[in-house]
């Protein structure tokens, strides 16, 4: 059944159904929690309540679920950065971009 869940927000997120995909990945992590894939399906809710729902509070919730749950995990890191970008336009993204490495 995971692995249903897993494909299945796969299809949704390709589909452009962003609220089913979170809850079918929300499916796996509520019920399947040694799933193989399950550092992903944290980080994939988070990163869909990010940029395709653009609800930067759930986003930031689920986030934090990441570092909490896996701190060692490459979904961790991820998911710090992600923090740290939450709200800003992608005008302001470029331009940190711009400023960190260009100003060295």
């Amino acid at each position: 059944i995971p692995d249903f869940l897993f494909k299945a927000g796969e299809v949704a997120t390709a589909n452009m159904q962003y609220k089913q995909a979170v809850g079918y990945y929300k499916g796996v992590t509520s019920n399947y929690p040694n799933y193989k894939y399950i550092e992903e399906c944290w980080y994939l809710q988070a990163h869909i309540w990010d940029n395709y729902l653009n609800n930067d509070d759930s986003a930031k919730v689920v986030y934090e679920q990441v570092i909490q749950k896996y701190p060692s995990s490459h979904y961790a890191q991820d998911s710090k950065a992600a923090i740290q970008n939450l709200g800003k336009t992608d005008e302001q993204l470029i331009q940190e971009f711009k400023k960190k490495n260009l100003g060295k």
